[in-house]
């Protein structure tokens, strides 16, 4: 297997095309000196690889989690992937039962020899797992039995004793599984490359560009956005798994739009040739069109990405010739991670801490176009190992939100404490009602100034960074991979560096008292280089180690009270109010249409109305039927904005 296809990137060079098609960088290259058995590229840039053989309808890789991903962890039980004497290819999966799994299965013989697929609750992981095994099974999954990804899965008593792979997968993913079981079999691979195809390309699983964030504010994206940090970047890393050759094979990307309450529209497409032979012994290559694309969005939504790849040949295995991703405009939500807008949370998939258990500092970067706009508050999950008889929280400490402002001032793109200014701070302190896992809300103020707003600048980079006790785990996206993003911008032509989720071995005071120009934290969690994309194991990254700390941003600028005259004169009275508020108007000059709307805090609007030909007006305010909180009225008058925050009090 051929790491870098030279021919083929000076091919590229001398006909100077748009596009590059070059190998992956030495991602892990420079080797393990712990464990030489490690030393290859398929775990390095691969690892495990698990997707749905069969049937067709559901065929391709699994967001998944592993109790042993070949890390070495003292934490980690059952088998890894890698470490199978041979891979797992077309098994079948047998449905337990009983389904929970919590004791000796009535159906053993059916399980022998097959993947048994369990759900999540009422007992250990670890007894679960251990039950399937007991009844023959060679690997298990269990379905998460709560709505979101999966998560990390501890031991129990009886984990140790569990020597098969065992994943965890979404409820999402494992109800498609239990619907197809119920039409024929469903068939699974577990191999770390290879799974017995001639003609098989796929995309690497988590191996696509993504774009800056995975929700960004409205605010900062509105009238199009201008940043190279907000540019969309195509690209992707894809793999020769068989034996077969194709040429001139082709990644087709397509970018669509769908705004809130309207239909889907297709904004982009972008095409990409890996020229010459795709063969076996290049068995890795990462297409990318070489400079991104500005995005104009009109309002709030979603952002897909279909990414799809053809080769000359027939593919044997179609389930991964196809991957996507989505990103959504929101009206305050900026976040890294993964979000669930219906619960109002980020996903967690895992957690994670240095296993010294030295304190650490960790957090998303968040690049922020726009000025003038309040982060009010972070939200962050922590846990603490795992004990059966006790989840409370009581007693576990402090942990301190930071908001650091960084401006690269020898332009090297090396974020060091010198050039990192501590601009927000709040912090949270666990109480005997908080529990392992839960999801904390931490409202930030002004960093040397208790109380007063934290406000953006334009085109300025954040690190919103969580202070951990070494003894908790800070909870990460554990699925979305933005390496390869960094990778590809910091390859391009308009090259930068991109850091996504940089962690620092020490708390924040230690990281605001540092001087030494080697106080830097780690661009990339758990690396051993600070800031070399070169040097970064993509497998490692791939395990979604992006901190969970999403970001609420006020919906409009702070300073909007104090906005320059512009012909007109706005009050809201009473102010705080209960059942009616008047908001009276004041023009200089008569105008044609003014609308009134009144918005929650997630920009909804819960009433509106327009008058005509006004030019001193009064709107009444029936908020009697509004529940208590913080609401916006927005006036515009012929074009010209205004809004004014008021409180219903009950």
């Amino acid at each position: 297997m051929t790491k870098f296809n030279f021919l083929t990137f000076l091919l590229l060079i001398a006909v100077a095309l748009p596009i590059l098609s070059v190998a992956q960088p030495r991602m892990g290259a420079w080797g393990d000196s712990a464990d030489v058995t490690r030393n290859n590229y398929y775990i390095d840039y691969v690892g495990g690889r698990v997707n749905i053989a069969s049937p067709s309808s559901i065929a391709g890789p699994l967001i998944h989690t592993i109790s042993n991903d070949g890390n070495g962890a003292t934490t980690e039980w059952g088998q890894s992937i890698e470490g199978l004497s041979s891979p797992i290819l077309n098994v079948n999966i047998v449905k337990a039962d009983p389904y929970e799994a919590c004791g000796t299965l009535n159906n053993a013989a059916a399980i022998n020899g097959n993947i048994a697929i369990i759900k999540r609750g009422n007992c250990e992981f670890g007894a679960k797992a251990l039950a399937a095994q007991n009844a023959g099974a060679i690997a298990v999954i269990i379905v998460n039995h709560l709505p979101g990804p999966p998560v990390g899965m501890g031991a129990g008593a009886q984990g140790g004793s569990v020597t098969i792979p065992v994943i965890m997968v979404s409820d999402v993913d494992g109800a498609k599984i239990e619907t197809a079981l119920g039409s024929g079999n469903v068939t699974m691979n577990m191999a770390i490359w290879s799974n017995g195809y001639t003609n098989d390309l796929g995309f690497v699983d988590r191996g696509l560009s993504l774009w800056h964030a995975f929700s960004v504010p409205f605010s900062q994206v509105s009238g199009g956005t201008s940043s190279l940090q907000y540019n969309g970047i195509t690209g992707a890393v894809v793999a020769n798994f068989g034996s077969g050759t194709s040429t001139n094979t082709k990644v087709k990307a397509t970018l669509s739009w769908t705004p809130t309450g309207g239909s889907t529209s297709v904004v982009r497409v972008d095409s990409v040739t890996i020229p010459g032979s795709f063969a076996a012994s290049d068995s890795i290559f990462s297409p990318r069109v070489d400079g991104g694309y500005n995005l104009n969005p009109s309002g709030t939504g979603r952002y897909d990405v279909e990414y799809e790849l053809i080769p000359s040949f027939t593919d044997d295995y179609l389930g991964d010739n196809k991957a996507s991703y989505s990103f959504y405009v929101d009206n305050r939500v900026f976040s890294k991670g993964r979000y669930d807008f219906n619960t109002e949370r980020p996903y967690v998939g895992s957690g994670s801490r240095f296993a010294s258990g030295n304190p650490f500092l960790w957090g998303p970067m968040y690049y922020m176009e726009k000025a003038g706009y309040q982060i009010e508050h972070v939200k962050f999950s922590a846990s603490k190992t795992f004990d059966p008889n006790d989840n409370s929280m009581a007693g576990r400490g402090t942990v301190n939100i930071s908001v650091w402002k960084w401006v690269d001032a020898n332009s090297d793109s090396v974020m060091v404490a010198g050039e990192c200014s501590l601009v927000g701070l709040g912090s949270y302190t666990f109480a005997g009602t908080d529990s392992s896992g839960q999801t904390h809300t931490v409202n930030v103020s002004d960093a040397l100034n208790p109380g007063t707003p934290t406000v953006t600048e334009a085109n300025t980079w954040y690190w919103v960074a969580a202070s951990m006790p070494g003894d908790l785990f800070l909870g990460i996206d554990g699925v979305s991979n933005y390496f390869v993003r960094s990778w590809i911008r910091n390859n391009s032509t308009a090259k930068i560096r991109e850091p996504f989720s940089p962690i620092y071995n020490g708390t924040y005071q230690d990281y605001f008292n540092a001087t030494s120009p080697n106080d830097v934290p780690a661009h990339y969690p758990f690396e051993r280089f600070i800031a070399l994309e070169d040097s970064i194991k993509f497998s490692q990254q791939k395990n979604g180690y992006v901190a969970a700390l999403p970001i609420q941003l006020s919906l409009f600028k702070v300073d909007v009270n104090e906005v320059e005259n512009k012909g007109f004169d706005i009050s809201v009275y009473p102010n705080p109010v209960n059942d009616v508020m008047n908001v009276s108007l004041k023009l200089d000059k008569q105008a044609n249409e003014v609308q009134y709307a009144v918005l929650n805090t997630v920009g909804a609007a819960v009433m509106q109305e327009t008058h005509r030909n006004v030019t001193n007006d009064t709107y009444t305010v029936s908020t009697a039927q509004l529940a208590a909180g913080t609401y916006y009225v927005v006036i515009n008058v012929d074009g010209e904005i205004q809004a004014k925050k008021f409180t219903v009090i009950k």
